[in-house]
């Protein structure tokens, strides 16, 4: 802001206080001019001459203490905005003007003032501001108010005005003339020579520092908006043109760029202002203090950058980038000229256009500019061209144009770029098979950026380039290229091989999309080649089939453009693919004219050549009678090449067409065993009186010797077999079931075809159609439905995991299955006279492995069906039976019979050998207790040397359990059955194998302890190892198991002189069965130990040991009377001796078979106890005549009925009338009078107490006393109780007898 103040001038010393101005003084400034003015006191005096009222710089101000100024006269000076509303403009808080000094600073406004004390000597005051205000609003009025230092208030004193333009903004546009326009104080006539100046800055103060930056030899920047130097026109500077009294117009010229050709420093240039125009003359020497620049505003020059060298390209959107200043939504217009005269009103258009659409292409373009930072820089499109010229081209512009002389602006060059035409003089003719290089000249894509992605296509003829095209067709190139990199002018198609020669085609160009991405995603025709370039000629060979029969001679021609006598082909035999020649392996015919080959197809071949005659197209190739040995079907692919060496095969790319071969195509055939077998051949022009014929593989087809044709015989197929159904394209052969492959499975056939052959002449079957595979079981021997065949044929052991095929598993022969299925099969029969026959009758057997009934047929498992699990086969009881359907099987031989499918018994034809089962027959075995345990188990134990190893059955045990659990299971015991019995079996010995290994003899050795059953098995077990708890192993029940032998725990009891007959329970009692009783006190039954040998019963009439009574049952034994019971004295003792009644007796038992090495039957089995009651023996009983006889005898078991009677003493104990002895007084016979225990008696000891009476008279002497349990009769008193003897009384004094 600008700050004014006013000085007055003292003359003399200094006052405190200066005299108040006059009032409505009016004070007046010129704008960049110094100013001076005078203010008038208000009133006179000769201390206060008038005063020089000036504006002092801050500069000086700001100095003034340094002159050391004392004593001056102080006050205030304020210039204001006159108030509006009546009020007091210069109160307290009144706004002040704004105005611009140099340098940016503000010079002071109502601030302290103090005398210049240097003087001027001018006596009117001194001068204080020399260049005055450079800038502000010169329309108001301001008022000008004063006011004393001391006081400070402000009083209205007049009023303050400044001269000159307001600040503004000035615009021009380029190609227009360019006015500039300022209001402002600008009236009067010493304001016809001001001038404007437009200069480089971004403020004001560059007007401001504009004089003295020129005369310090400071480089100015002056806006120069022609481009060619100072123009003379514009910008020199300009003087004013007119003035309307508020408005003066400056004419600056017509601007053609901006400033150094960058629009993009809009409002970066001022207009600077002068009241002269000797103020922007540069060199002025003087310092002139009444002129400096005034600056008026900002300067904009609305316009493009110049300049440019643009670049399109054809068929492609040609944008332009637009870069200048530009105001808001202004108008503007651009045109592609030919010729380079913008401004001209004669321009000539482009001449380009699109052929697609009209509206694809403008030129001219208008259109309005957008807003901010848009304004400035945009694209504008012409659109696409894809007629005209490629070549050079000017852009012209101008804003809001309507004729040609308004485009003055030349904004530069536009290059559009294309090709021209095709490269002479084979830039657009290839040749089929050759390399093909399109050659086009072009301009304007030198840059790689503009070229790397143009592209040709080629049309069909009479095409139009652009959107949808018609492709001609290059297969296996395309039909579209992108150019080659680094080059603008070639585009490789590569070698056409299948596609069609045509001389027409029509060639288009297009540029390509985004030449600016780098990595751009090529894809076939994503854009539209839109440019005509001419014409483009592909020559050579057509395709089309041609056809030759076996036996007549094959000519054929071809079709084409451009075919000459250099063309040649060859045939190729293509296996897979008839449509490409890559493979180039030569077809090899048999017996051609032109072609010579040996048994082996190994052909000396020489490509066809072209007629020589026009049009060149007929090639001869012979006559064949027989298709190629090699040959997977009848159609062979003909390569062509434009002129290529004999046998460089490679150059014979193109194919043109499929030679057929009438006849068979070659095709490996199969059949699978127990299926019906059809052989169905593909090919072409089949008759009802084709044949096939199938030999083995290492025969040749039509060949009788060197080797010989073998024809083999399959079961249930026909060999030759004539075709069942026929058409022109495939025929079959219903050749029947085959139940035999004779060369075992596999690719070991062939087949041979015949067109019309005699069936008996094998050698009218030479053509070969390929191998024949018989797929399914291989077998085991051969013949497969012979006998066993040792280290060929599989076999089973009961008990054991068995799987057909596998080894090591059982040792089996492996099995071989071609190409098995899930759905294969085998059964296993009972062998008959033609094996696998319709009536076979499967086999039966249980499966030991797990819950599931033996598989019979069984599936192969996977994965490749070559196995077949049948699990662990085991006899079913009763084996050997046949039921309707099955048979329940036995160890032998049996037929293996396999079906690839089998959905009934008959398909199951194909017969692979003899399956063995191996171990023993079912069979019930016994033993005897007492006797060694030798158990000869009948079964097939065979095993062969020519088995790879040979397993035989050393290893096996047996193993007896109860018959209620399962062979294999855990048992609740069979350690201890019987005592002395070894369970499981011992491996037999060598000799325990009968020669024939029909049995084998396994020894338990012999039990003698434990019940006799009839409930018991024999498990067997193949090699379950010498663990005796190895039950597992033990899978396969031979039978059923007897213990023979009386039952434990019998008790016997007989009495002294009673008969003794026992009865025993056992089984399997027999007639040669023996009992003995033995006493408890010696060894175990049987002993022979000397130390504790068994000890016999030895008591009187017992008959032991006793032989069973043979009767039906053979349980009775006669044991005879004992009449003697033992003598008292040795009976009733710990240990009674074995002539004492007791119950110290054992039951010894012998079957009566073996005989001990005492030469004796081994009585070992104890069965029991023996008793015998009754009265000891050997007791002595006395009696006195003419007293009471009462005695006691002691026995074991004694009752009241018990009776004794005397006899005489020869008389014997038992007799049927025994001499009774007569005593007089006595009871002879008599009864007991008591029985009861022994008092004191710690065992089973009685006491029968007796009383005969009072002998009267009788002989004295010894008699004998025999005893009676309960007898009926005389002859029942059987026990010999001893002496009984009748004596005197002894003689005593004083007594006598009476």
């Amino acid at each position: 802001a600008i700050e004014f103040a006013v000085l007055l001038s003292l003359q003399g010393g200094a006052l405190s206080a200066p005299p108040p101005p006059e009032l409505n003084q009016a004070v007046e400034c010129t704008l960049g001019v110094s100013c001076q003015v005078f203010l008038t006191p208000a009133y006179d005096s000769g201390d206060y001459p008038a005063g020089q009222l000036d504006w002092l710089p801050t500069a000086r101000i700001q100095s003034q203490p340094n002159y050391g100024m004392n004593d001056i006269a102080e006050y205030w000076l304020l210039v204001t905005e006159e108030a509006t509303d009546g009020g007091d403009s210069c109160a307290a808080g009144a706004p002040v003007p704004v105005f611009t000094c140099k340098g940016g600073r503000n010079l002071y406004n109502g601030v302290q003032m103090w005398e210049n004390p240097r003087g001027q000597n001018d006596a009117l005051g001194h001068e204080l501001c020399i260049n005055g205000a450079s800038s502000g609003d010169t329309a108001p009025t301001y008022a000008l108010c004063w006011a004393d230092y001391s006081s400070q208030v402000f009083t209205r004193i007049g009023t303050f005005t400044m001269r000159g333009p307001k600040v503004t903004t000035s615009t021009c546009t380029m190609g227009k003339q360019c006015l500039v326009t300022l209001e402002g104080r600008l009236d009067g006539s010493d304001f016809d020579n001001s001038a404007v100046l437009v200069v480089k800055g971004e403020d004001d103060q560059v007007c401001i520092n504009l004089r003295q930056d020129w005369q310090n030899g400071y480089t100015i920047e002056q806006a120069n908006f022609n481009g060619v130097g100072v123009y003379a026109r514009f910008n020199a500077p300009a003087t004013s043109v007119s003035f309307d009294g508020t408005y003066r117009t400056y004419d600056l010229g017509l601007p053609m760029r901006t400033h150094d050709n960058q629009p993009g420093d809009a409002n970066k240039h001022r207009v600077c202002w002068a009241t002269s125009v000797d103020a922007f003359t540069v060199g002025t020497a003087a310092w002139d203090y009444n002129m400096r620049g005034v600056g008026v505003g900002a300067f904009s020059l609305y316009g493009p950058r110049v300049d440019e060298e643009m670049v399109c390209v054809l068929t492609l959107d040609c944008n332009i980038n637009i870069i200048g200043n530009f105001r808001d939504s202004m108008p503007w217009n651009i045109l592609l000229a030919a010729e380079d005269n913008c401004g001209s009103a004669t321009i000539q258009l482009s001449g380009l256009t699109s052929a697609i659409s009209a509206g694809l292409w403008q030129n001219p373009i208008a259109g309005i500019g957008g807003v901010g930072d848009a304004a400035n820089d945009f694209s504008v499109s012409f659109g696409n061209p894809s007629l005209g010229e490629a070549r050079e081209y000017y852009t012209c512009w101008g804003s809001d144009v309507t004729t040609f002389d308004g485009y003055a602006v030349r904004i530069g060059s536009l290059t559009m770029g294309g090709p021209t035409g095709c490269a002479a003089p084979s830039g657009c003719i290839c040749y089929k098979g050759d390399d093909c290089v399109i050659d086009l000249k072009t301009v304007g894509l030198e840059n790689e950026d503009l070229s790397r992605r143009n592209r040709v296509q080629v049309l069909e003829e009479g095409a139009v380039c652009g959107p949808e095209p018609t492709f001609a067709d290059l297969s296996p190139e395309l039909s579209e290229r992108r150019v080659n990199g680094g080059s603008s002018t070639k585009f490789t198609i590569g070698k056409v091989k299948d596609g069609i020669a045509n001389a027409n085609y029509v060639l288009c160009w297009g540029a390509g999309l985004d030449s600016s991405i780098d990595n751009y995603p090529y894809q076939f025709n994503d854009f539209d080649c839109n440019y005509h370039v001419g014409q483009f000629q592909m020559l050579g060979a057509n395709y089309r089939d041609m056809e030759c029969i076996l036996g007549l001679p094959c000519q054929f021609q071809l079709t084409g453009v451009g075919l000459t006598s250099a063309n040649r082909v060859v045939i190729l035999d293509e296996s897979q693919d008839l449509t490409s020649c890559a493979a180039l392996d030569l077809a090899r015919f048999q017996h051609l004219e032109t072609v010579q080959v040996d048994y082996n197809g190994i052909p000396t071949y020489s490509a066809l050549q072209a007629s020589g005659q026009s049009p060149h197209d007929t090639y001869t190739m012979g006559t064949p009678d027989g298709v190629p040995v090699n040959k997977d079907q009848p159609r062979y692919l003909v390569c062509w090449a434009n002129a290529a060496p004999d046998f460089v095969t490679s150059k014979y790319t193109v194919p043109v067409g499929q030679l057929t071969i009438v006849g068979p195509v070659k095709k490996d055939v199969e059949c699978t065993l127990s299926m019906p077998c059809v052989i169905t051949l593909e090919g072409v022009r089949f008759a009802s009186t084709n044949q096939l014929m199938v030999i083995s593989s290492d025969s040749q087809c039509g060949k009788l010797n060197n080797p010989t044709m073998v024809k083999p015989t399959f079961k249930g197929m026909d060999n030759p077999r004539i075709v069942e159904t026929t058409s022109a394209t495939d025929e079959a052969f219903h050749m029947g079931t085959p139940g035999s492959a004779p060369l075992q499975p596999g690719q070991n056939y062939k087949v041979c075809w015949a067109h019309d052959p005699d069936p008996t002449q094998e050698a009218d079957f030479r053509v070969y159609v390929g191998f024949f595979t018989m797929r399914g079981a291989f077998k085991f021997s051969d013949p497969a439905c012979a006998g066993f065949e040792p280290g060929m044929d599989p076999y089973c052991i009961f008990g054991e995991l068995c799987v057909i095929g596998s080894e090591p598993q059982q040792l089996n022969k492996r099995m071989q299955t071609l190409t098995g299925a899930v759905t294969n099969q085998i059964v296993i029969g009972v062998k008959q006279d033609e094996c696998c026959r319709n009536a076979l009758v499967p086999v039966r057997f249980i499966n030991m492995q797990d819950a599931l009934p033996w598989p019979n047929p069984v599936s192969g498992t996977a994965p490749n069906f070559e196995t077949y699990d049948i699990k662990r086969p085991s006899l079913e009881r009763p084996a050997g039976v046949e039921m309707p359907g099955s048979f329940a099987g036995t160890p032998g031989d049996y037929q293996m019979c396999w079906a690839h499918d089998p959905q009934a018994p008959a398909d199951f034809n194909t017969a692979l050998g003899t399956l063995q089962f191996r171990g023993p027959f079912a069979q019930t075995t016994a033993c005897v207790l007492g006797e060694k345990c030798r158990i000869n188990v009948r079964g097939f134990f065979n095993y062969y040397a020519a088995e790879d190893p040979p397993q035989p059955f050393e290893a096996s045990r047996a193993l007896v359990r109860h018959g209620s659990e399962d062979c294999g299971t855990r048992p609740n015991s069979v350690a201890d059955l019987w005592q002395g019995f070894v369970n499981p079996s011992p491996n037999p010995n060598v000799q325990d194998i009968s020669s024939d290994m029909a049995s084998i003899a396994y020894e338990f050795a012999t039990g003698f302890g434990g019940e006799p059953t009839t409930t018991y098995q024999l498990c067997w077990g193949f090699n379950p190892g010498n663990v005796d708890d190895n039950w597992h192993f033990y899978r396969v029940s031979v039978g059923s198991f007897t213990m023979n032998g009386p039952y434990e725990g019998q008790q016997v009891a007989c009495s002294l002189g009673v008969p003794c007959t026992i009865e025993i329970t056992g089984v399997g009692l027999r007639d040669t069965n023996r009992v003995l009783v033995a006493s408890k006190v010696g060894g175990v039954c049987g002993s022979v130990d000397p130390l504790r040998p068994m000890l016999r019963a030895a008591m009187p009439g017992l008959k032991s040991p006793s032989r069973v009574i043979n009767d039906e049952f053979d349980n009775k034994y006669d044991l005879g009377l004992v009449t003697g019971g033992g003598s008292y004295a040795l009976c009733r003792v710990g240990q009674p001796r074995e002539t004492c009644v007791g119950y110290h007796y054992k039951l010894c038992w012998s079957h009566g078979v073996d005989i001990a090495a005492d030469g004796d039957f081994p009585y070992l089995v104890n069965f029991g106890t023996f008793s015998l009651t009754g009265v000891y023996g050997t007791y002595s009983v006395e009696c006195f005549m003419g007293q009471v006889c009462s005695f006691n005898l002691y026995g074991l078991e004694l009752n009241a009925s018990n009776k004794v009677v005397v006899l005489e003493p020869h008389g014997v104990c038992g007799e049927d009338d025994p001499p009774v002895a007569e005593f007089d007084g006595l009871n002879n016979p008599s009864t007991a009078l008591s029985a009861g225990a022994v008092h004191g008696a710690s065992d089973a000891s009685m006491q029968v107490t007796f009383r005969l009476g009072r002998v009267v008279g009788g002989r004295i002497g010894t008699y004998k006393m025999c005893w009676g349990y309960d007898p009926m009769s005389l002859a029942q008193y059987k026990g010999d109780v001893g002496p009984f003897k009748l004596l005197d009384l002894p003689i005593q004094e004083g007594c006598s007898v009476w």
